[in-house]
């Protein structure tokens, strides 16, 4: 497996930029999957490399960029994961999900006006209240009034 994943990494990179010539569709189905059972076994590092890897294949993938930043996040790498959330923002604004993650990542790096921010971003997107719940519950744990 270890071999398949540099032989794919070295057909993806070519001294950091990227190549995609010799890359298929299926070895980024197959990378995005091994990345997805490696976080859902709690192998976050291993997951989150699988995601970088695909990150730099697919810039714009924003399933990918959740994995790198959900991986990074359970690692408690929350400045990194802060950035992959925020290129999840970008790749899609009105998706509450990167802005309630980034709420979570500001907030434990003590950055409480900036949790509040993505935090209301995550409440004003989320118009199927799907976050309902977990936002009520995070501006609870850190005493954020409404």
């Amino acid at each position: 497996m270890q071999k398949i994943l540099e032989d794919i990494e070295k057909n993806l990179l070519d001294d950091g930029g990227i190549v995609n010539r010799n890359v298929t569709e299926e070895d980024v189905v197959l990378l995005y999957e091994l990345g997805f059972n490696l976080y859902q076994n709690e192998e976050y590092a291993k997951g989150g490399e699988i995601f970088h890897i695909l990150v730099v294949a697919k810039q714009l993938e924003f399933k990918y960029w959740v994995g790198l930043a959900a991986s990074l996040q359970m690692q408690k790498r929350y400045k990194d994961s802060l950035t992959s959330w925020s290129v999840c923002c970008f790749i899609d604004e009105h998706n509450p999900l990167p802005h309630f993650h980034a709420a979570e990542c500001l907030f434990l790096l003590h950055d409480v006006d900036g949790g509040v921010r993505a935090l209301t971003a995550a409440e004003h997107f989320d118009n199927e209240k799907i976050f309902q719940g977990k936002i009520f519950a995070l501006k609870k744990k850190w005493k954020i009034n409404e």
